[in-house]
């Protein structure tokens, strides 16, 4: 019995290690996926969009950047708005105060953009006041408002309303790189490297 006992364990650990194998492709194929659709829009045009300031100049994106790059940050929900956060220092830090070595060189317009859509457009005078109050001149600079129609954001693919939408334009409009969800150093190594690139 001692010598049929291993050939069996060691059978059952060859199908404990193929079915391990087996879950973890699974895995890998569903973050692919996911990569995939984050990123479908890149290499498409920006979509025309009228945005407003908080003082209430209408700017229209991606028209009004054209020339230079720029980073968009959409938060469609207030459960987005601690992922949106997340983002807010680091980049302020890297490509508005650029505090860090190299940094200097980096030319982008960064702009933070709440939408208020269908019912939520009742709240964006208060949430607008809000934001002045909360924010200094510097910030300030930095946020744009959404308020037209929801059509208008379909092409952007922005499905889960409790996340925030990044997208990174280069100087002709076209939509080099997005991201989706709460900060991470890799997305932000990513941007440095496009904006290396050009």
């Amino acid at each position: 019995m001692r010598f049929t006992s291993r050939p069996v364990r060691t059978l059952q650990a060859c199908a404990k290690v193929r079915a391990f194998q087996s879950f973890a492709f699974g895995l890998c194929l569903l973050s692919t996926a996911f990569s995939l659709s984050v990123l479908a829009q890149t290499g498409d045009t920006f979509p025309s969009l009228l945005t407003e300031t908080l003082s209430g100049s209408e700017i229209e994106i991606p028209q009004s950047l054209q020339g230079r790059y720029a980073l968009l940050g959409f938060a469609q929900t207030k459960a987005a708005e601690g992922d949106l956060r997340s983002w807010q220092l680091p980049l302020h830090r890297k490509f508005v105060q650029k505090a860090g070595f190299m940094d200097q060189s980096f030319d982008l317009q960064l702009y933070f953009i709440p939408v208020f859509t269908g019912l939520q457009k009742a709240s964006k005078t208060k949430i607008v006041k809000e934001l002045k109050k909360n924010n200094e001149k510097e910030v300030e600079e930095h946020l744009l408002i959404y308020s037209g129609a929801r059509g208008d954001l379909e092409l952007l693919k922005m499905s889960d309303k409790k996340k925030p939408y990044f997208y990174l334009l280069d100087a002709q409009g076209l939509i080099v790189w997005s991201g989706v969800g709460a900060f991470r150093q890799k997305h932000l190594d990513e941007i440095e490297a496009l904006l290396l690139e050009d």
